[in-house]
Formats: structure tokens, sequence, C-alpha cells
């Protein structure tokens, strides 16, 4: 695969309602990373139903720093060691992870992970901790994770 620009790690509970969900979106680029948590639901109409995204809590930082860059890309080489070796080495559950990652040519390769994520997966918030501003850490919702 090409240069990978973009890293989207989506994360929502595996129970529950399918028309109502809180899900968690976490886009990262060599030069920025963005935070959405986001409320979908299906609104009921006579005529139609309609699917709603509310945003519930956003932020986005960007910036040209080269130690943001370097960080970057070892958050990409852990993502893509977790994609390439998902059935292996799984020791937690609830949650549903999908991973996406595009390359320069809008190409997207994707994984998800229903019913266990690798134990790599601490070692990669931990990074990715890194590059998230101090004053929006208490936001960030991936700090429910335990790391052991």
């Amino acid at each position: 695969m090409k240069e990978i620009k973009k890293i989207i790690i989506r994360t929502e509970p595996s129970f529950g309602c399918a028309d109502d969900k809180e899900y968690d979106k976490l886009i990262i680029t060599s030069s920025s990373i963005s935070y959405y948590n986001i409320h979908t639901y299906t609104h009921i109409d006579i005529k139609s139903q309609t699917t709603i995204n509310e945003i519930l809590r956003k932020w986005k930082y960007e910036t040209d720093s080269h130690e943001f860059k370097n960080q970057y890309k070892k958050i990409l080489t852990l993502t893509m060691d977790i994609m390439e070796n998902k059935l292996t080495d799984k020791c937690l559950d609830g949650d549903m992870y999908t991973f996406t990652l595009y390359d320069v040519n809008n190409k997207r390769r994707t994984a998800t992970f229903a019913s266990g994520i690798p134990c790599r997966l601490g070692e990669l918030y931990k990074e990715i901790e890194k590059i998230i501003p101090e004053i929006e850490k208490e936001q960030y919702i991936f700090n429910k994770l335990s790391y052991e």
C-alpha cells in the first residue's frame, strides 16, 4: 500500500439498540488530530425513516511540528501491525473497534475487531496520548481503557 495519509479509529459499544448508538471517532494525519463523539439515532416519521448524527463533543488540532510527524509514524506502524495481526493475542472484550487507513490515492483499508482486540492496543493508545493536547485529555474517550 502506498504512503498512508490518514488513520481513523472508531469505537462503539457492541451491545444495545442498533438504531440508537453513541460512538467515538479519532482521525490522525501527519499534521493533525481530531476527535468526535457522535450520537446516531433513527428519527421515526410516518413518511420516511431518517438517520440523524448528532455530534456531542469534538476538537481538532493542527500543527507543522516535526515531533508530531515522527509520532504519527510510530502510531501508523503500530496501527498497521494491529491490523495485520488482528486474529492473534486478543485480550479485551466489549466494544467494537474499526481501524481505517487511507493512502495518498484515497484507497481505503479497514479492519474491525468485534469480540476482542489485540493486546497491542494499549501500546497504541499510549502513543496516541502523546499527541493529544493536555486540555483535551479528559474528553478523550480512550482514557477509559485499561492498559494492563
